[in-house]
């Protein structure tokens, strides 16, 4: 879809060891995650690879309207042993691209970041990587227009579109059944047929990943899906062992 304004954000939460990434979409209501890079220690690295990052998002489609990097300060609003590092990034970033940097007040969005995640993902290891990303996805949302009055609506955006990708899966998983009954039905138990099947089954494995590790709220889309694919994990199981048994078999 193309957007008569794009206002595509990036949002970057600077830490220690890792520098979160997220995105929005080109109508800057709905972000995401994206990614995250390891923080040399050094800005002038640091500013590298961003400026890489920046330089392949403007070339895309939907562009790039704005930056939004994490100020960190203390709650009583002192510096942080971090303040001088974001502000020497900030300045190098700027000297080095087009796209308009802005200064983002980031005291809350880590925490905010934890408070959703704990409520879905059990496992604090898992949630420890995901609060970097989540919590530019924050300031992502703050650069492009989040206000309080804004939540409910960005959240029935959001479950929106995680329930349509989720579906999609959902969809897929049912293409992929029927395949394998249909191999079952007439019988071909091959080695090549096996080895596409399973190519198959990674790509599910890898989709149902990615759609998790940007569905932070965790829609009840999810607990579905998690059903569908061991479904599908099952039955490739008991095709493999209909296919290596015909092999086997001294007709074969």
């Amino acid at each position: 879809m193309v957007y008569a304004f794009r206002v595509r954000a990036l949002g970057i939460d600077y830490g220690k060891r890792r520098i979160g990434l997220a995105l929005s979409d080109a109508t800057g209501l709905l972000a995401r995650p994206w990614k995250t890079i390891a923080a040399s220690g050094d800005p002038a690295r640091v500013v590298a690879t961003l400026a890489a990052e920046v330089s392949a998002l403007v070339a895309e489609e939907d562009g790039l309207a704005a930056i939004a990097i994490g100020y960190p300060r203390r709650l009583n609003g002192e510096a942080t042993d971090a303040t001088a590092i974001v502000e020497a990034i900030v300045a190098l970033l700027r000297s080095q691209i087009d796209v308009p940097v802005v200064l983002q007040d980031e005291r809350l969005s880590s925490r905010e970041a934890e408070s959703l995640l704990a409520r879905n993902e059990k496992d604090w290891r898992r949630r420890k990587r995901l609060i970097d990303a989540a919590a530019g996805t924050l300031l992502v949302l703050g650069a492009t227009g989040y206000a309080v009055r804004d939540a409910a609506r960005l959240d029935q955006l959001y479950t929106e579109a995680r329930e349509l990708e989720w579906s999609e899966f959902h969809a897929d998983c049912g293409k992929y059944l029927a395949e394998l009954e249909k191999e079952e039905r007439i019988g071909k138990y091959t080695l090549a047929e096996l080895e596409e099947e399973e190519q198959s089954l990674d790509r599910l494995r890898r989709w149902f990943r990615e759609l998790r590790s940007r569905d932070l709220l965790g829609v009840s889309a999810t607990i579905d899906s998690t059903t569908d694919l061991k479904l599908r994990e099952y039955r490739f199981e008991i095709y493999a062992e209909h296919v290596y048994a015909a092999l086997s078999s001294p007709d074969a």
